[in-house]
């Protein structure tokens, strides 16, 4: 059975590009928590990047689709991988394995019993 592919999600406008490109790394050291916000509408947009509250900026609309769409490609991406029966790369040495590789790992495991 072929894994889901997710539809697509739209695409950044014009104007959500000229955000990202020019406030990206700021955007994202507020996220990250490297840059603590300053102003009530920084403590927003980080509100809304977490979800706690709804997204009202085109700052905070566009950093959050553009999030969205990436988690979405990368979804399809691992998918697609995933169908073509690749190893599906994850933190630096580490993978996740296809199902039909994963599978033969799925047994159980009994330690010896001590001889204490």
């Amino acid at each position: 059975m072929d894994a889901p592919i997710l539809p697509p999600q739209g695409e950044l406008t014009p104007q959500e590009e000229a955000l990202l490109r020019r406030y990206r790394s700021f955007y994202q050291g507020l996220v990250s928590g490297a840059r603590p916000p300053t102003t009530a509408a920084q403590r927003h947009f980080i509100a809304a990047c977490r979800g706690l509250t709804v997204a009202e900026t085109p700052h905070e609309r566009a950093f959050i689709k553009a999030r969205q769409l990436a988690a979405a490609e990368d979804l399809n991406m691992r998918a697609a991988q995933e169908t073509a029966g690749q190893d599906i790369p994850n933190e630096p040495g580490t993978y996740t394995y296809p199902s039909h590789v994963s599978d033969k790992f799925d047994i159980e495991y009994f330690p010896p019993e001590s001889a204490f």
